[in-house]
């Protein structure tokens, strides 16, 4: 899917881009994208050795096995990929759909393209019969899901590590067609 603008605080942002599905031949840029993402976006409210430790996990077979299943969507601009999203269901009611990985290149940020990846995520959710989103997000990150509908069900920690962890929230959100 080609796009020719973002939205950003009601402005339109002149730069093409691409929204394609992630496979194998992309996971090696995906690990490189959320290690820097986590570090400069989420990273500044937490303690460094968690941002430490959330690199090391990046690299892990069992991060790789979560992006696989995710059904990970690129934003690309010129080839460079910008940003990326993914879902999967939540639980076997199939009602609820999970947000997974939705991260932003610190130099892309605030361009809308996580408006743009979170969209398309939501619209094939719905469109395999979900309707229903939740989502796991650093804390930091709330006031950006208020703004596109979820609401915070409750908070915790997500330990990615033993001993390692930030804080979240857990958000969701009703889908209705568009």
């Amino acid at each position: 899917m080609r796009r020719d603008a973002t939205e950003t605080a009601g402005q339109s942002v002149s730069l093409p881009f691409a929204l394609t599905p992630i496979g194998l031949d992309g996971w090696a840029d995906v690990r490189q994208l959320h290690a820097l993402a986590f570090e400069k976006l989420v990273g500044a409210g937490i303690d460094a050795r968690d941002v430490a430790a959330f690199k090391i996990a990046v690299t892990s077979w069992s991060y790789t096995q979560d992006i696989q299943a995710a059904r990970l969507t690129g934003a690309f601009v010129d080839g460079y990929l910008v940003g990326t999203c993914g879902w999967l269901p939540a639980d076997d009611t199939g009602v609820t759909a999970r947000v997974m990985f939705l991260y932003v290149n610190p130099m892309f940020s605030r361009l809308g393209f996580g408006r743009q990846l979170l969209g398309n995520a939501e619209r094939h959710a719905f469109a395999a019969g979900f309707r229903a989103l939740a989502v796991r997000t650093p804390v930091n990150a709330v006031e950006f899901f208020g703004g596109l509908g979820f609401e915070v069900a409750s908070y915790g920690v997500h330990s990615f590590d033993p001993g390692a962890g930030f804080p979240v929230a857990f958000m969701r959100k009703a889908l209705a067609a568009n």
